[in-house]
């Protein structure tokens, strides 16, 4: 069975251009690895002329269109002062920072997407059940 990797593209035309050399080097160890990116529709052309692209899928966010603190904002009604990391690290991440390197970054912002969804949840139904109850 071949390889398959799904690519999430950067936002930036320019740095879609410079990541040509990085998905040779991740198809490059495989007979016939199966590459698709995720890309906004203004770096779609890039991709559709590099070599080994199988498929592009449009990402219909564009750039920052699935921004945390903005869901924070609507799922919580809070504020967006109360958006800072400052605020949510303390609630969501135990009080720790952010690594400020991308692994530990990337892990972070999804505990924290993770753990606000199960609030944002959880207020819903509570929501849900006083409706009722009424």
């Amino acid at each position: 069975m071949a390889e398959r990797f799904l690519v999430v593209a950067p936002s930036w035309v320019g740095d879609a251009i410079l990541s040509e050399p990085l998905l040779a080097l991740l198809r490059e160890p495989y007979e016939e690895p199966i590459v698709d990116v995720f890309a906004p529709p203004w770096c779609g052309p890039v991709y559709a002329r590099m070599r080994g692209i199988r498929r592009i899928i449009e990402n219909p966010f564009g750039h920052g269109g699935l921004d945390i603190k903005s869901y924070y904002v609507g799922m919580m009604g809070s504020t967006w002062e109360q958006t800072s990391m400052r605020h949510l690290s303390p609630k969501y991440l135990s009080g720790r920072p952010l690594s400020h390197n991308a692994l530990g970054d990337a892990r972070d912002q999804a505990e924290l997407f993770r753990r606000i969804s199960e609030d944002a949840a959880a207020l819903r139904t509570a929501s849900t059940q006083a409706e009722e109850a009424s």
